[in-house]
């Protein structure tokens, strides 16, 4: 069966967890060329995603995108890494004593600027991997109907030709 190199799918669901979206896009190409665009917290998951991907597409430049909105309620828990607080005091107040120049307060709102100060969340990881897998693979489906119902057509339009 001839089946076209260019497709589109793209699935959204709503999980516990958050709003996940994959896109997944894919061009006429020599050779199966994978690009993915996934969140940080998702970069374990790569090898698993584009096994998926080789396993139904075998050729074209594919392009596949993850998006991934937590749940407000997820990150509603704010929590401070209490150590670290104490450390940058600490070495605010040796500055400001070592210092013979007048420093400003110590603004509590830059102190939570500060790189590892509040500690997010974290969701599990494998408890929604399986969710991610199962909503790419319905993608997949999406996308492989898409390049085959394209294929019938491009097939449909040469046998008129050459006939």
């Amino acid at each position: 069966m001839i089946s076209s190199m260019t497709t589109f799918g793209r699935m959204e669901e709503s999980i516990e967890e958050g709003h996940v979206i994959w896109e997944l896009r894919s061009v006429n190409h020599r050779y199966l060329e994978i690009n993915l665009r996934l969140p940080d917290d998702f970069r374990q998951l790569e090898s698993q995603i584009r096994q998926s991907i080789s396993n139904r597409i075998k050729l074209g430049k594919v392009d596949c995108q993850l998006r991934f909105e937590a749940n407000d309620s997820a990150n509603t828990e704010l929590s401070i890494n209490d150590e670290l607080v104490n450390k940058i005091i600490q070495a605010c107040n040796h500055i400001s004593t070592s210092n013979s120049q007048s420093l400003a307060a110590l603004n509590p709102i830059e102190l939570l600027r500060w790189p590892g100060v509040v500690e997010r969340k974290t969701f599990d990881l494998d408890d929604i991997a399986n969710k991610l897998r199962n909503l790419l693979e319905t993608t997949l489906d999406s996308a492989v109907e898409s390049r085959q119902t394209e294929g019938r057509k491009l097939e449909t339009m040469i046998l008129e030709r050459c006939d």
